[in-house]
């Protein structure tokens, strides 16, 4: 008597898990590169809001000194900003008078001359990620 036996041979099941494990194994490094260089990406947007920032710091403080401005090192030490201006620090939740977009950084200094010209002192570190700026051009590493 001949039994109608319906599914699938283990020797089946194996080949469908080893092709998924090749697949899985090639798409996952892409898909890790991908996300650390959006990551990296984002460091660097908010690098360039701190310079945007240090560019809104300068044009106040123009403003307010009848259009002489003095230099400034900005540094940022885990949740805490001060501007070597006399007692001034602040957190940066609360920071009126650097205003930054996007993630601000958790280490480095950002040095404003009198003149304007913006440069990194000290690298700044966002997320993780370092960040240099070199001829107007911020580049972030891990």
């Amino acid at each position: 008597m001949k039994t109608n036996q319906k599914g699938f041979t283990l020797i089946e099941l194996l080949a469908v898990i080893i092709i998924l494990a090749i697949i899985a194994l090639i798409a996952v490094p892409t898909i890790m590169n991908i996300i650390d260089n959006s990551r990296i990406s984002a460091a660097e947007d908010s690098a360039y809001g701190v310079i945007s920032a240090a560019e809104l710091w300068y044009s106040e403080s123009l403003l307010e000194g009848n259009g002489t401005a003095q230099a400034a090192d900005v540094k940022f030490n885990g949740t805490t900003i001060s501007v070597n201006k006399p007692n001034t620090e602040t957190t940066l939740e609360n920071a009126p008078e650097f205003k930054i977009k996007g993630t601000a950084p958790t280490a480095g200094t950002v040095n404003i001359t009198a003149e304007g010209v913006i440069a990194f002192k000290q690298a700044l570190v966002i997320n993780g990620k370092t960040c240099t700026l070199s001829n107007s051009i911020v580049e972030c590493t891990d």
